[in-house]
């Protein structure tokens, strides 16, 4: 499946990646006040309603879920902080409201958007 994913050079999410500026963190907790009904974990997900395994990864399937996620301007925020939005094919472990879950080993040709 054809997935989208915010991240760093280093495959890194915004919220796993530990050197992050302030802004990014300031956003990070926003979503964290938003939680569960905008920006759920994968717990709180439904269609997903399990914790994520160690050999997985959050991701969108698609724009649309990307942008509900993430506004124009936080975007620019993670753009500014070394963040972008990738493409890639991955195999789907679980299909959420919100996000999806793939098999981190499982990417392949990646793109960045």
């Amino acid at each position: 499946m054809i997935l989208y994913r915010v991240e760093n050079t280093e495959n890194i999410g915004c919220y796993l990646a530990f050197h992050c500026s302030l802004e990014v963190l300031e956003m990070i907790a926003r979503h964290e006040q938003q939680y569960p009904d905008v920006h759920p974990n994968p717990s709180n997900d439904e269609g997903i309603l399990r914790p994520i395994d160690s050999s997985e990864q959050c991701a969108f399937s698609d724009m649309e879920q990307l942008l509900d996620w993430f506004t124009e301007s936080e975007l620019e925020i993670l753009r500014e902080n070394g963040f972008n939005i990738v493409e890639f094919e991955a195999e789907v472990t679980a299909i959420g409201a919100k996000q999806v879950l793939f098999k981190s080993d499982s990417r392949k040709d990646m793109i960045k958007c």
